[in-house]
């Protein structure tokens, strides 16, 4: 798993890290002989990165290792999803794997990026359990 961070917003946080994301997550997907993923944490995601990552998660793309699996994550969230962790005192990287892949299929099933956001958000209350 690698952890994007960025501060920027709106269209600037499209512009500034839709393709870079993409970019290293290919990187080490490609040097890697297991599935990676990628949180991508901002204290807002912007409309244009949440579609960018839900359709790239959706096209098989040679350069990324195939389909992306990039999961968004406000700066609210990541930090429920942390805590969520901490509290249940986690270590277990089967289920987080489990989770993980709930969220991509969920990606590939749902009709847009807004209801792909919202899932997210709904999941993370109870993704430990």
């Amino acid at each position: 798993m690698i952890v994007e961070v960025t501060m920027s917003s709106g269209n600037k946080q499209y512009e500034m890290e839709g393709e870079p994301v993409a970019r290293h997550f290919g990187k080490v997907q490609n040097n890697s002989s297991v599935p990676v993923y990628c949180l991508f944490v901002a204290p807002k995601i912007s409309e244009g990165a949440l579609a960018h990552f839900f359709n790239l998660n959706r096209m098989n793309t040679k350069t990324y290792g195939g389909k992306t699996r990039i999961v968004p994550m406000n700066l609210g969230q990541f930090i429920s999803f942390i805590t969520i962790a901490k509290d249940k005192s986690f270590n277990n990287s089967k289920i987080l794997k489990s989770y993980l892949d709930f969220i991509i299929q969920k990606n590939l099933s749902l009709d847009d990026e807004i209801a792909w956001s919202q899932q997210i958000n709904d999941s993370i209350p109870v993704w430990a359990s």
